[in-house]
Parts: C-alpha cells; sequence; structure tokens
C-alpha cells in the first residue's frame, strides 16, 4: 500500500515479475516506477508546475495530460513536416524542435533520450524552447556497470543506419512499435551532458531515489533535472 504520484491516490503497488521496472504497477492507473519517479521529482522540485507550459515528448500515456493545465505533446513522424499537428498531435523532432526560444516552462520525456541519434543536439533543443528558470526533466536508464557511455548506432548522412552493436529495441507508441536503442549511457553521463551543452549556463542534477511509499522501487530509476540558467 502507499500513494501514487502519477494518479495522486491512495493505491496498492503489485508485481508479478522480479524485474519491477516494467512490471511493478500501480493498481489504480497501471504506472510503473519510472514514471512515478518523474511525478515525485516534478512535486519536489517545482511546486505548482501543474499551471507551467509543459510539453511532453513521445508521450505512452495520459497521465501528465490529466494533470497539466498548459500541456502539449508530440510524436515524431519522420516522413511529415515537423510542427503540424497529424490526429491531434504534434509532429516534433526533439533533434530539431520548432518552438520558439523560451517558449515553455518545462519540456518532459520519459525514456527517449536512448533512442535519440543526436542527444547532443536533442540536449540543445530541450534546452533552448525553455525560459530561463525553466528546466528540461526526463527519465533514461543509466547503466552504473559502465564506465563511459556508448553509442550504439548512428544515422550516415544517406539516411542508413549503421549499427556498432547488435540491435536492441524498446517498445513505441508510434510506428511500428519498436524504437532503436542508439545509446547506452554510464556513469560519465553528467560529464557527457555538461560536454555537450559547453557554452550553455545550466544547472545539471539526476535524482535516483528508492522511496517504497511512492511505489519507486526497482532498476534504472533515474530522473535527469537539466534547469536553465540567465
Amino acid at each position: 500500500p502507499g500513494f501514487c504520484p502519477a494518479c495522486q491516490k491512495k493505491t496498492t503497488f503489485k508485481s508479478k515479475h522480479r524485474w519491477l521496472r516494467d512490471h511493478y504497477r500501480c493498481k489504480n492507473c497501471q504506472s510503473i516506477p519510472r514514471e512515478r519517479a518523474i511525478f515525485h521529482v516534478m512535486d519536489t522540485y517545482f511546486a505548482g508546475w501543474e499551471k507551467g507550459r509543459l510539453h511532453e515528448i513521445a508521450p505512452a500515456n495520459d497521465y501528465f495530460a490529466r494533470i497539466s493545465v498548459n500541456y502539449s505533446c508530440s510524436q515524431y513522424y519522420p516522413d511529415a513536416k515537423t510542427g503540424l499537428v497529424i490526429n491531434g498531435i504534434r509532429n516534433e523532432n526533439i533533434e530539431q524542435l520548432t518552438f520558439a526560444d523560451n517558449s515553455l516552462d518545462f519540456i518532459v520525456s520519459l525514456d527517449v533520450l536512448e533512442h535519440i541519434f543526436d542527444p547532443r543536439a536533442a540536449l540543445k533543443e530541450m534546452v533552448r524552447v525553455v525560459r530561463t528558470g525553466g528546466s528540461a526533466v526526463f527519465t533514461v536508464p543509466i547503466h552504473k556497470d559502465l564506465e563511459e557511455s556508448r553509442q550504439r548506432a548512428k544515422m550516415n548522412s544517406d539516411g542508413q543506419i549503421e549499427d556498432f552493436s547488435p540491435a536492441e529495441y524498446h517498445g513505441n507508441p508510434v510506428g511500428d512499435g519498436r524504437s532503436l536503442v542508439t545509446w547506452d549511457y554510464g556513469r560519465d553521463f553528467v560529464d557527457k551532458m555538461h560536454e555537450w551543452l559547453e557554452g550553455i549556463k545550466v544547472d545539471i542534477e539526476i535524482v535516483n531515489e528508492t522511496k517504497e511509499e511512492f511505489g519507486i522501487e526497482g532498476e534504472f530509476l533515474d530522473v535527469v533535472i537539466i534547469s536553465k540558467e540567465s
């Protein structure tokens, strides 16, 4: 028993599997630990965030949409023009967002950055579109047994994908349901983010906390906060 930060209700958490990351669910909303972790971070670090201008990249559920007053979201449809609204969802490439500078309070995503060919461009874009004092907040798997982050695949100039490691896929809410893993992030991830954002004034923090009362238990609970400074 406990309280779910995602649906904001008392609940019971349950899993039939040892791998809690994908199976430890809230009885009410079916959220999993990393989803509850990002909501707990938002509630803890950003009081009143629900009233801010929040954009979610590649949502797989409606948890943020239920709570955020000024909510928008996007998926990426590579064959369509970015910035268009398709079936009620904006088409955005996280590496080349169409939002104006300083136009959002928060940009959030869950487990997206490990599927991006150019995370440097994606991070710069997320920081560009949030206002001074705003934040990019996202979950991403960080492999504690991996000293240095490694690129698993890249896209060549001709649009062909070159794999450096055996192809690995995670679920995808659009397209064929598969999303190629392009990066494995390691213990150097904070240093990599500072390198990729060199010259841009930001504060970077990674929160990884086990909170039994909120059902935040299991593997890969990292929540990254990148706050834009003046």
